[in-house]
């Protein structure tokens, strides 16, 4: 009776060791399974941000902008202010890149936010830049132009209307780098009217004089 039991005992434990052999190695792989497949996700995420990153810091900042992104810019003028649209509309005219704009008349197409839709429309680049001996000196140095406008007083500045007005400006310009290097550049005086609509000031037209060039 015994040594059956015993018997027994010694096939039982015989087939419970060969379950325990057979299963170890499944559970192994199984782990390994497991943890690779939590790893993936992380992984791949990981490198994605990193990409990103690597991407986000590789693009230039102001680098491509006009002007190294000197110039005022239409979106941030008041336009309920006459003075603020007028004084801007000048400043943008006459703010070049000697390295991306082709005449001087760029700086009226940037200033066209700004400008009627008759008055935008007549702002359209010619053939040939009048201040082409400046543009191209100041090229040779990845020059640009740093305008200074200043009111004029007197009779050029004209309350016509509650809605239209005339405000006149000088505006002197030198032309430099981001390195500090800079040469002379021109004046001009220059005589802006705008008018009212809807609460907004536009600009409708615009007369220049040549001071120096």
């Amino acid at each position: 009776m015994m040594y059956r039991l015993s018997r027994n005992n010694v096939i039982l434990g015989s087939v419970m060791l060969l379950v325990v052999i057979v299963a170890i190695p499944l559970v192994i792989l199984g782990v390994k399974a497991f943890t690779g497949a939590g790893n993936t996700q992380p992984e791949s995420a990981a490198a994605s941000t990193q990409h990103s990153s690597s991407g986000s810091s590789g693009r230039s900042s102001g680098a491509d902008e006009i002007a190294a992104g000197t110039c005022m810019k239409p979106s941030d003028v008041d336009r309920s202010e006459v003075d603020s649209v007028a004084y801007a509309t000048v400043s943008i005219e006459h703010c070049w890149d000697a390295t991306k704009d082709k005449t001087r008349t760029a700086g009226a197409i940037r200033a066209k936010p700004l400008m009627s839709q008759d008055w935008a429309a007549k702002q359209v680049e010619p053939e040939r830049n009048s201040l082409q001996g400046q543009f191209s000196q100041a090229a040779e140095f990845s020059g640009y132009s740093v305008p200074e406008v200043s009111p004029v007083g007197g009779d050029a500045n004209q309350d016509v209307a509650a809605d239209k007005k005339a405000r006149a400006y000088t505006v002197e310009w030198t032309w430099q780098n981001q390195d500090g290097k800079k040469i002379e550049g021109g004046s001009e005086r220059v005589v802006v009217y705008l008018e009212q609509h809807g609460g907004q000031w536009q600009v409708v037209g615009e007369q220049s004089s040549t001071t120096s060039y």
